[in-house]
């Protein structure tokens, strides 16, 4: 007998002997082994026969495993000895900004050389006009912990593959018809196609595929008028007191409004037009007033001295002998204002310097025409004449350019105490007033107030005599019309 055959014999004696102690023959035995063993190699044999389809199914499985891990959008996140790594920032819209703590880095798609800094919290944004600004916030201890660490509650998706970081922000459409309106100004009124809608901060809704019309209106300030036109986006017409911008919510516009311009001095240039000279913080600007159109035109005081003038060589006596700064009417201590001496040259102009005395000149020869002793204070010139105030002896003094002489008018008792003159006119045998913030008309020794008007800043009386503009300051500067036959007034600005 075989070694082989010895061990298969052993085997089978040993099968037999691990049978069950139960009293039968040893033949009977053996069938009972027999049965065993043929079950066993028939279970053998049905794995035999499907191994060879089970092969084939067990390497499609594993490649598809292969695959699906080999693009999963993970990778191996190096844990240790990462001083920097690379993060690259994409959109679905591309070409937005791309911001990190506030410094702009680059537009989309782009790649970014990250430095690991432990502790910090980032902020990065993603913005595009026209769209919501897209915002992310992580730790930058390593890729993983950016991983681990990033928030934003924008749709997004981050992922490390090909050794970077990625992150894919989502924008979303601004809504056009939205817009939050700040000011720089307390109890700023917003009014929105003609009707009141609040105060700032507030967040208005527009009228869709229209050209909206907004004013801001604050104390003390001057007003800003501002165009929206909505459609596919918001766009904002040309302002230079208003920004457009984009935050996480949507449109937002910032509206700076500045403090008023007082007018100070006038010049009537003809019958429908009025320069006025206003001041703002040592600023001085120059406006032409239309009464017939009612409108108002940014001006300088060269274009309205030529007016003025009306010579033909006004640059040559301008520029050579007349040497007149902007900044002696910005201060309005050197000279109160210009002035053409009426019915006896166009080349005369005056000025009003104060110092221990007033002096009254041509400003062009030189020539000293007044010197008015005692404390006095320049109130304001008209075509003829030049008005100054005695707060000690309680007078005002009227000096004539025309007749050179001076005229004397007494305030008496006056009705309350005066804490500031802005103006004095001479109408007829009356005097204009300007007191403090409202107007008084002083004839045969009382004083009149006309009802109607509160927070007066400046008046205007045209060369006729017959109509005033007064400059009324509510929220901002009003302009009215007053006739002083019949006391009656129209707004005209």
């Amino acid at each position: 007998m075989s070694n082989k055959e010895q061990n298969s014999h052993s085997k089978h004696i040993n099968k037999i002997n691990e049978l069950p102690d139960v009293k039968a023959p040893l033949g009977t035995k053996e069938k009972m082994l027999s049965n065993i063993l043929e079950e066993e190699n028939n279970n053998y044999s049905l794995l035999h026969r499907l191994l060879p389809h089970i092969k084939p199914l067990a390497f499609v499985a594993s490649m598809v495993l292969l695959f699906f891990f080999a693009n999963l959008k993970v990778g191996i996140i190096p844990q240790t000895g990462v001083d920097e790594f690379d993060l690259k920032v994409i959109s679905n819209i591309e070409g937005a900004e791309v911001f990190l703590d506030g410094q702009k880095i680059g537009n989309t798609p782009m790649t970014y050389t990250m430095e690991k800094d432990e502790g910090d919290i980032n902020s990065m944004s993603i913005r595009k006009p026209g769209y919501l600004i897209w915002q992310g916030d992580f730790q930058c201890g390593g890729p993983e912990e950016l991983i681990q660490s990033f928030e934003s509650s924008d749709e997004y998706s981050i992922f490390f593959s090909n050794n970077q970081v990625n992150i894919e922000g989502k924008l979303m459409p601004a809504n056009p018809n939205m817009v939050k309106l700040d000011s720089n100004a307390e109890n700023t009124s917003v009014m929105l196609n003609g009707r009141w809608v609040g105060e700032t901060p507030i967040t208005l809704e527009l009228e869709k595929n229209y050209n909206n019309h907004l004013k801001l209106i604050a104390p003390d300030k001057d007003k800003v008028t501002l165009s929206l036109s909505t459609g596919d986006k918001l766009k904002l017409g040309e302002s230079e007191n208003a920004q457009l911008k984009y935050s996480e919510h949507g449109y937002a516009i910032h509206v700076t409004l500045e403090d008023i311009w007082i007018p100070k001095h006038s010049i009537w240039l003809n019958d429908n037009n009025v320069a006025k000279f206003l001041q703002r913080d040592g600023e001085l600007k120059t406006q032409v007033i239309n009464l017939e159109r009612k409108e108002i035109r940014e001006s300088s005081l060269d274009e309205v001295l030529k007016e003025f003038l009306t010579i033909e060589n006004y640059d040559e006596i301008y520029g050579d002998s007349l040497q007149f700064e902007e900044p002696q009417i910005k201060t309005l201590n050197i000279s109160d204002i210009i002035r053409k001496k009426a019915n006896i040259s166009n080349n005369s102009l005056f000025g009003v310097k104060e110092g221990p005395e007033i002096l009254i000149e041509d400003l062009l020869t030189g020539t000293v025409y007044a010197d008015i002793k005692g404390e006095h204070k320049v109130l304001n010139s008209s075509t003829n004449a030049i008005y100054l105030w005695s707060e000690q002896e309680n007078i005002i003094l009227r000096y004539c350019l025309v007749e050179e002489e001076s005229e004397v008018f007494s305030l008496g008792r006056f009705p309350k105490e005066i804490e500031e003159i802005k103006k004095v006119k001479k109408y007829h045998n009356q005097l204009i007033l300007l007191i403090d913030d409202e107007i008084y008309f002083k004839e045969d020794g009382s004083f009149k107030n006309p009802e109607g008007f509160n927070n007066m800043e400046y008046f205007i009386l045209d060369e006729k005599g017959e109509h005033m503009l007064i400059f009324v300051k509510e929220n901002y500067l009003n302009i009215w019309q007053y006739n002083l036959n019949s006391g009656e007034y129209k707004k005209i600005y």
